[in-house]
């Protein structure tokens, strides 16, 4: 029987619990509010099995972060591709994109995970792991001529600053469905522009 609980604390099941535990404790508590104990204590597990699977409260933290991105991802992507595909549409799927990513910033583990904790315990650079797919919209519209040439990771920097900014603007606002939909007004505005062609305004 202890052999079996061993082996259980050692799979995949065991880890996905854990960083389950972890991401919703570092949602509502931050990291540095945050003991491991209360993360086992989540899962239904050991430290043991905690240790099995991760050094230290550091790297649980890390893979908690991962999991958030993910699944941020997934849903930004998707609805870049549906907005963007149905009508080979760089500018409606960038719009589709900064509009999923704005809904995600409601959620309380992206605001404390991706926006408030990960850059002081992972770095700022962890915030640049969303770059690739926008760099990849805006070189399928400069191909595209939805965009006039031009380098577009400068471009795409400067987009998931304001993205970001925007994420921290919403965790702090009194009335966030309201506030999330004048920054998706402003969002908009601001592609709408790039995308006109003209760079003087």
């Amino acid at each position: 029987m202890v052999a079996r609980n061993r082996e259980l604390e050692r799979g995949d099941a065991a880890r996905r619990a854990l960083v389950a535990a972890a991401v919703d404790l570092f949602a509502d508590k931050g990291f540095a509010e945050t003991a491991t104990s209360e993360i086992v204590n989540r899962a239904g597990l050991t430290r043991a099995a905690l240790y099995h699977h991760f050094a230290d409260k550091y790297e649980l933290f890390e893979a908690a972060v991962s999991s958030v991105e993910s699944r941020v991802r997934i849903r930004v992507r998707g609805a870049c591709q549906q907005a963007a595909g149905a009508r080979d549409d760089p500018l409606a799927g960038l719009l589709a994109g900064a509009g999923a990513f704005l809904d995600e910033c409601l959620e309380p583990d992206v605001q404390r995970l991706l926006l408030r904790d990960a850059p002081l315990v992972l770095g700022w650079q962890r915030l640049d792991n969303a770059l690739s797919p926008l760099v990849e919209i805006l070189a399928a519209a400069v191909r595209g001529g939805g965009l006039p040439p031009q380098p577009v990771e400068p471009l795409a920097q400067l987009l998931h600053g304001a993205l970001v900014r925007a994420g921290l603007v919403l965790g702090s606002a009194r009335q966030p469905a309201l506030t999330r939909d004048e920054l998706d007004a402003a969002v908009r505005q601001l592609l709408g522009s790039l995308f006109s062609g003209d760079s003087s305004r």
